[in-house]
């Protein structure tokens, strides 16, 4: 399973998820951040643009989002279409600490 990697306190950061060969106009995307019964995002609103047929998903990270390093979370992106679950892609998300 691929794993995303994201600095601890990057707050107002853009983060793109990039969805090669797949083609999701007109969907909505969600951010879920967990691990356990620990919710990190649910739901967090994203940005979707399809380019040459690649899809991108852009999360502006929010204060307070990812607190907590080193964990090993579970993670997805839930596209919409007209009020319907279209997909969902699964991956790992870790929270790093980059302060020195």
């Amino acid at each position: 399973m691929v794993e995303i990697q994201i600095a601890k306190g990057n707050y107002g950061m853009t983060y793109s998820l990039v969805f090669k060969g797949e083609d999701y106009t007109g969907c909505t995307a969600s951010l879920y951040l967990w691990r356990g019964s620990n919710t990190i995002i649910d739901g967090g609103s994203c940005d979707v643009e399809v380019v040459a047929g690649d899809t991108i998903v852009k999360y502006l990270v929010t204060p307070g989002a990812f607190d907590v390093t080193g964990d090993l979370y579970n993670a997805k992106v839930r596209f919409v279409k007209a009020g319907f679950d279209e997909e969902q892609k699964m991956f790992n998300w870790r929270v790093i600490d980059q302060s020195g």
